[in-house]
C-alpha cells in the first residue's frame, strides 16, 4: 500500500512542478513516479527487511540475503528508468519481467 503512496504522490508531484513549464507528458510523469517508487522500494528492503523476510516461506535458503538483492535490484531498476530513451525501453521491459516475478511473493 505505501508503495501505492509513493508511486501516486511521485507522479502527482511531478506533474504539478513540471507541467506549468510544459516540460512535462503524464507518461513522463508516470515513468518518474514509477522509478521513485521503486527507488523507493528498494532502499526500504534495505533499511528494514524483516517484514519483507517475513513474506517468505520458511524454506527459502538466505532469505535475509535474498531480500537485500532484492532491493538492489529494484534500485537499479527504478534508477535504470530514468537513463535516455532506447536504454529506457530496456529497462521496463526487464522491470516488467522483474516484476512478475516478484509477484508470488507479495
Amino acid at each position: 500500500m505505501i508503495f501505492l503512496l509513493v508511486l501516486v504522490l511521485a507522479t502527482l508531484v511531478f506533474l504539478a512542478v513540471f507541467r506549468p513549464f510544459g516540460t512535462s507528458s503524464t507518461r513522463r510523469a508516470a515513468r518518474f513516479g514509477m522509478a521513485a517508487a521503486m527507488i523507493f522500494a528498494g532502499v526500504a528492503h534495505w533499511l528494514m527487511p524483516t517484514p519483507f523476510i517475513q513474506h517468505l516461506p520458511e524454506w527459502v535458503p538466505a532469505a535475509e540475503a535474498l531480500i537485500l538483492v532484492s532491493g538492489g535490484i529494484e534500485v537499479v531498476l527504478g534508477a535504470a528508468l530514468l537513463v535516455k530513451h532506447p536504454w529506457r525501453r530496456w529497462a521496463g521491459l526487464a522491470l516488467a519481467a522483474y516484476l512478475v516475478g516478484v509477484f508470488p511473493a507479495n
